[in-house]
């Protein structure tokens, strides 16, 4: 490759050693050559830095902070540091399915988009902390046609805290470079505290009328014990002591309306941070739909009970935060926490429990819920031993397929979803 790529993928990463290579694997395994690969290595203290240097590939260019940066910052540093005409992230944790860039390579030689956002599928990695769940891959079965959608309409249901899978957040989507330069330089910066994902999402719906979709994943997002989302969404373990730390701690918790440690809360302090600086620069951000934040906060709380213990203190935070906030926000509250019964909560957390410390009870959970049904041998989706279908989604047992982690479930995806597209051509 010579001259200036069409694609940068960039790579922000601090102490990502336990899937780095993986992720960095996927993005140099494409069926396209005109991209790079920029890694913004931010001071990491353990193994990470050494598998950069392992790494002899010419597309890769490496670039280092002078100190260790929040991880707002690393981005913004990552930002400036791509050459390519369109630009898109890549977490350590994540990985791109082998014809990412040559699907979106075409849509942009047709559509010259500025954005273009992808749906996800979901990989939990093998030290994920629920046994049933480890090496298993979730696809949400979609036509993969390219559809355009209205900032307008996305716009109400991201402030109304209903955002789809396919909203674009930086980590799945791919933008023109110069188009999301002078956005940047509109705003000030692209990512904010607590969630830079969703403050590069506010900006992109202030300041496009549209933006392209592509209905299949591009790529996987693994979850694992170090992904700060996902541990904030299930368990509260130590990235999300981290996360609390490097943020501020009770300060960010205020920040948000909720007072409480779940990602609706910061997701929300995230959006009001946006709205400022779009205010500041002429714009009007939808105001926050409080209900429905509050709603899904206690769902937050929900799954991560579901995970661990029972979380009194956070529901009694919740549930006054709720009470200054209005009427409307108590009854979302309540219409979520009140529902399960506490003896439910603690037989179902006492059996997830007792299953996820034995090995035989989890590998017998696994086979029982990934068994089939009466219905089973009528779905068009069911494909191959190993795959199973589960209420509307795809699921995939790697160890039954002989994959062992989130580089091997790249190469079957593109498989999977080409044979979901023959199925859905029988079936109509």
């Amino acid at each position: 490759m010579t001259g200036r790529p069409l694609i940068s993928v960039v790579m922000p990463v601090r102490n990502g050693e336990a899937t780095f290579r993986l992720a960095l694997d996927s993005a140099l395994q494409q069926d396209c050559d005109d991209y790079e690969v920029v890694v913004a290595e931010n001071c990491s203290e353990d193994s990470t830095p050494e598998i950069i240097r392992s790494c002899n590939d010419p597309r890769v260019r490496v670039v280092r902070t002078e100190m260790p940066l929040a991880m707002p910052d690393n981005w913004e540093f990552a930002w400036e540091q791509a050459r390519g005409d369109y630009v898109l992230y890549l977490c350590a944790d994540d990985a791109l399915l082998p014809s990412a860039l040559s699907r979106l390579s075409r849509v942009i030689k047709e559509r010259s988009p500025d954005l273009t956002s992808w749906e996800y599928a979901f990989y939990y990695h093998p030290d994920w902390h629920t046994a049933a769940e480890r090496n298993t891959l979730r696809i949400i079965p979609n036509s993969g046609d390219v559809a355009d959608e209205t900032a307008d309409d996305l716009r109400e249901r991201v402030y109304g805290f209903q955002e789809p899978k396919w909203a674009p957040r930086m980590l799945n989507c791919c933008v023109r470079r110069e188009k999301f330069e002078e956005i940047r330089r509109h705003y000030g910066r692209l990512f904010l505290t607590p969630c830079p994902d969703y403050s590069f999402l506010a900006f992109t719906l202030d300041a496009l009328a549209t933006i392209i979709v592509i209905r299949r994943p591009l790529q996987v997002a693994g979850r694992s014990i170090g992904s700060v989302g996902a541990i904030q969404a299930t368990t509260l373990g130590d990235a999300s002591e981290q996360f609390l730390k490097e943020f501020g701690g009770e300060d960010i918790l205020r920040a948000g309306p909720c007072g409480v440690p779940v990602l609706a809360n910061f997701i929300a302090a995230t959006l009001k941070n946006a709205g400022v600086l779009i205010a500041a620069s002429g714009g009007d951000a939808p105001p926050l739909d409080l209900p429905a934040c509050f709603e899904r906060a206690a769902r937050n709380i929900k799954t991560i009970e579901r995970y661990t213990e029972p979380r009194d203190e956070m529901r009694a935070v919740l549930e006054g935060a709720a009470a200054r906030c209005g009427p409307d926000s108590v009854r979302a509250v309540s219409s979520v926490l009140d529902v399960e019964p506490k003896r439910r909560r603690f037989l179902t957390r006492f059996a997830d429990a007792v299953i996820g410390r034995s090995e035989l009870l989890s590998k017998v959970e696994v086979a029982f819920r990934f068994s089939g049904d009466s219905n089973r041998a009528r779905r068009p989706y069911d494909i191959e031993t190993g795959v199973s279908i589960r209420k509307n989604e795809i699921h995939v047992r790697g160890r039954a397929l002989g994959i062992r982690d989130i580089f091997g479930m790249t190469k079957i995806v593109d498989r999977l979803f080409d044979d979901l597209a023959r199925s859905r051509a029988q079936v109509n």
